[in-house]
Order: structure tokens, then sequence, then C-alpha cells
């Protein structure tokens, strides 16, 4: 009868680091007490004898799951949004006691059930989410609750941690430069107006619009949300009606920006010379389209890394009102 392996406990690798079984354990939580060499030795014994800290005994001692809930929206517009988010809430939870339980939503952000079955189970001790709205139902129903979260985006709602990208500076950085290249009507794909950083986006693009004597088209009809066989009917359609109806299109998304491109290419024209079009870039990979995109650089994977840590303070205790943290649109220097 072939014998089961005995799992690796927290004694056996204290004994094997020489220390106590204190002292691993702080260790392993990256206590700052303990020396940055025996930190360097109880983490490399750790992985080579595969020693795993028992959750049932973390929250027996703890009163905690160590578990973060991350609740995946659907992000048609962006180019590979949720891997890279979870790329980054994974960095942050490394040679951390916290594990990961992702929810793949689908698109409907009034939907509550998910929210309170976390809440009523405890089967996390945080949330993580997206796609905020200006009167959040989410954000007010964990608020009451007391459950710590920390939502992408921001609402009108005062008092709760967030993380947000500058839309309006993304949608500034864009019309400048629609007007340093010369082009006087600008088309925008704007996201739905229940979003939160719908708002943002049109607070920037009309003011600069105004500012520089750009006419804008707001695109009445389709949206950032919009599918991309619609999306490119709806250009197809305008360009096919009007012929150049605009010089230039904003796209605050990696998809609308690769449809319009082709709407304009099948239609004679070329992509930046005849219609520039700027986008909100957020994988590597957009920049290997020719010709370039000029595009405002959003970082999802160090959203979710900055999230994470914020919520681990926020489990510990920190304040969510002074959990906030707005990520700075980095223009990537392409011109037309």
């Amino acid at each position: 009868m072939r014998h089961r392996k005995l799992r690796p406990t927290l004694r056996m690798l204290a004994d094997k680091a020489g220390v106590s079984v204190g002292a691993a354990s702080r260790a392993l939580r990256g206590d700052v007490r303990i020396s940055d060499a025996t930190r360097a030795r109880v983490n490399a014994l750790a992985s080579e004898l595969g020693y795993t800290p028992n959750r049932a005994g973390l929250g027996l001692r703890t009163g905690r799951t160590h578990v973060i809930a991350a609740l995946v929206y659907r992000h048609d517009e962006i180019l590979g949004f949720g891997p890279s988010w979870i790329s980054g809430i994974s960095k942050a939870t490394k040679d951390t006691p916290y594990q990961i339980n992702v929810l793949p939503m689908y698109g409907d952000e009034d939907n509550l059930a998910p929210f309170q079955q976390i809440i009523h189970s405890g089967a996390a001790d945080g949330l993580l989410f997206t796609r905020t709205r200006p009167d959040d139902k989410r954000v007010k129903l964990l608020m009451e609750a007391g459950y710590p979260f920390v939502c992408h985006g921001r609402t009108e709602i005062p008092g709760h941690a967030w993380f947000d990208f500058d839309n309006e500076e993304f949608a500034r950085h864009a019309i400048r430069a629609m007007a340093r290249a010369g082009r006087r009507k600008v088309a925008v794909i704007m996201p739905p107006q229940q979003f939160m950083f719908q708002r943002f986006i049109l607070a920037g693009i009309e003011d600069e619009a105004q500012k520089l004597e750009i006419e804008l088209d707001l695109c009445d009809g389709v949206s950032l949300d919009t599918p991309a066989d619609e999306l490119e009917a709806y250009l197809r359609n305008r360009f096919a009606s009007s012929g150049k109806w605009c010089d230039g299109i904003v796209c605050p998304g990696e998809t609308s920006a690769i449809v319009a491109a082709a709407v304009v290419s099948d239609h004679g024209m070329t992509p930046q010379s005849d219609i520039l079009i700027i986008a909100k870039q957020t994988t590597s990979l957009f920049e290997k389209l020719r010709p370039r995109f000029p595009a405002v650089c959003e970082d999802v994977t160090a959203a979710g890394e900055i999230m994470t840590r914020m919520l681990m303070r926020l489990i510990d205790g920190a304040s969510p009102s002074v959990q906030n943290h707005l990520q700075e649109a980095v223009w990537n220097g392409a011109e037309s």
C-alpha cells in the first residue's frame, strides 16, 4: 500500500530554518521585524519543502479567510482588461497569505446578489470590482455593511476607497493632439452615459474643444460598449452617406480604434494621415499596429496591483477615505 506523503508543517519549516515557529510565521508574512536574511531563508525553504499555510488553522487564529474576491466585468472595449487586471492582483498577493477568488460577471452592474452572498457568507475578507456609476448601488451596499472594498472608478458617494485612471486628462491630451495636427472636426466614441468615467471624458473633451475651437461629433447611437460589428456598420454608414464627415476620431478603447482604422482604410483613406485616430492604450500589443496610433497609456496591471495593496490595508484597519489613487494619463509620444 502506497503511503501518503506527509504535508510539511510550520514546525518542520521552523526546525529546518533554525528559528522559532513564531519567527517562521512572521517571516512568511513579510514582517519587517524579522531580518531580510531570515525572511529570505524561510521563504526559500518553504518553497523547497512545498509548505503552504493551513488555511483552516489560519482562519481560526486570525478570524479571516485570507481570500480576496475580484469581480470581473466585461471590458470588450479594452484588449485583455481581465487578464491584465488579475495579473496585477496576483502580483500584489504574492508572498502573502491571500488567495484570489475570481468571479466573472456578465455586464449587469445593478446585480447585487453576488455582493450580498459574499457579505452574508463571509467568503472573502474584501472585494475588488470595476465599472462604477455615480450613484453606485454596490458601493452603497458595501459601505452600509462595513465591508472592505476598492472599486476601479470613482462615484459621487463620499468616503469610500477607489482607484481611477485620469480620463479627463486623457480627453484633454487627445483634443490637444488633434489641434496640433490641424484637425477641426473630431468624432468621439463616448462611454455609455451611466458610467462615472463618461463624465470625466465628456468634461475634458468639451472644455478643451471649446478652448481650441474644435467641432465635436459625439457619435449618437453608438458607444464604447457597442459591439465591434455594430460600431463598424455605424462608421461605414457615416462615411458612405457623408464622405469625410470628420478629420479625427478619439477612441477611449483599443477595440473602437482598430474598428475605426479598418473603416477608414476600407474607404480609401489612410489612418493617421487623412483621419487622425487617437486611442486610450492598455496593452503593449497595440503598439505593434501600423501606422502607429497616437495614444494615452493606461496601466491596467498596475491598477490591479495598487487596488489590491489598498484593499489589504483596509482589511488591516486603514480608513477607506484616504485609500484613493488617481493614475496619471501618459502620452505615448507618437504623433501624426
